[in-house]
């Protein structure tokens, strides 16, 4: 591919499954949004409890937003494979990435760590050409680091590619075997890498600017890119190269972005870009004119699940209680439940002699019958469904040979 570009300047799995409150270290807090065509797009947004959302578009309508799950501490990154594959890449609480996948057989995957240190949200893409998956990001050096999946292999490890890179860079494949990088400099600059299979990774190529995000670049086929960024006014702006070989001047669309911005093209002439405007989301349509800043909705606010009826125990006895907090369970993830026994109004406690763990109506079992009477089940259920865990106590009051029986439960919901 010719090129004339202008040089002018673990935490372990099970913990990162779970839900996590908003979080001081957040970083490029931006939505992202991938598309499959005008018929089939995706937006993700980072939610109030710390988990990623998503919204689909089905080519009429917007459904609403569910959670599936996570803790992230950066905005997320998205990428669309041919077939109606969506990959999503996420830093954790670790700093490390983590990336989940839809097909539309199996639905999401779990959670899958892909390691690293950064301090920069990721970038992400699907390689055209290869079937493989790209994703960068910046280390904790400073240094763009890149990592690629590749169809029977598996993943890479993560390979340095220089520079001083200030936010979380943005990738894509505008053509077979192709890739490009955009990133914001320590200078506040916007810089251009590429790769193709030719020329292998080039340096980078200063594209100007004043910018004071990560970027967000598309492209709606190979004759044509668009680097979207948030600039020292607070606005959005776009820089745009054509087959023509040139960059054409920053222009200016406005906003009153909070985040920086995440983009896609879902076809030829068409582009869609969304932004954070405090609590809410906003986007802007481009097909032959821009459409203009349009409200998206609240960004997710997390709600927890109502629990069953509360029935207080007599206030002259010790009670047996199940402690399962939780908002919802991912595929494959594991209900932690756990009995607690409290004393009331200086009664001993009861003596616990067993205790039966199960969900809804017993297919999963667990028996304990030695403190600290705690277990983790794991559940397949599908997805949005609801159940039960229960514990079933035999215990001994307190001056009492009799053996009595309760049983305690909480509702779960599975993850969309």
């Amino acid at each position: 591919m010719r090129r004339r570009l202008p040089i002018t300047l673990l935490v372990c799995l099970a913990a990162f499954a779970a839900a996590a409150p908003a979080r001081a270290d957040v970083v490029d807090d931006a939505p992202a949004v991938a598309a499959q065509g005008t018929g089939d797009m995706r937006a993700f947004i980072r939610g109030t409890d710390g988990a990623l959302w998503t919204r689909t578009w089905n080519g009429t309508t917007w459904s609403e937003w569910a959670s599936l799950g996570g803790a992230l501490t950066s905005g997320p990154a998205a990428g669309a494979r041919p077939g109606g594959i969506y990959d999503v890449v996420v830093r954790g609480t670790d700093g490390g990435f983590h990336h989940r996948a839809f097909t539309p057989a199996g639905g999401w995957t779990p959670w899958a760590p892909l390691g690293g240190g950064f301090r920069s949200g990721p970038g992400v893409t699907y390689r055209q050409g290869t079937g493989q998956v790209d994703v960068v990001g910046a280390g904790t050096d400073w240094q763009l680091y890149h990592k690629a999946w590749e169809p029977g292999v598996g993943w890479s490890g993560w390979n340095p590619l220089g520079g001083a890179v200030n936010g979380a860079p943005s990738i894509i494949s505008p053509q077979p075997r192709a890739l490009d990088v955009y990133v914001r400099g320590v200078d506040n600059q916007l810089y251009q890498k590429y790769w193709t299979a030719a020329t292998g990774w080039v340096g980078y190529i200063g594209l100007g600017g004043s910018i004071n995000s990560g970027p967000s670049a598309t492209a709606w086929d190979g004759n044509r890119r668009d680097i979207f960024a948030r600039a020292t006014d607070d606005a959005i702006w776009i820089r745009t190269w054509t087959s023509t070989g040139s960059w054409a001047p920053w222009a200016r669309l406005g906003g009153a972005p909070t985040s920086g911005p995440g983009a896609t093209s879902p076809g030829p002439n068409r582009l869609l870009v969304f932004i954070r405007e405090g609590g809410n989301v906003a986007y802007n349509a481009f097909a032959t004119t821009w459409s203009n800043w349009r409200g998206f909705g609240p960004a997710p606010v997390y709600t927890p699940p109502p629990g069953p009826p509360s029935v207080p125990a007599p206030a002259s006895r010790p009670s047996l209680t199940l402690n399962a907090g939780f908002g919802c369970i991912p595929q494959g993830g594991r209900v932690p439940v756990r009995v607690r026994i409290h004393e009331r109004n200086g009664r001993l406690k009861p003596r616990v002699i067993k205790v039966l763990f199960f969900i809804d109506r017993g297919r999963r079992r667990r028996l304990d019958r030695h403190p600290p009477y705690k277990t983790r089940m794991r559940v397949t259920f599908r997805r949005g469904s609801r159940h039960r865990v229960h514990a079933r106590i035999w215990f001994r009051r307190q001056g009492s040979r009799r053996i009595q029986r309760k049983t305690v439960s909480k509702r779960f919901t599975m993850c969309p």
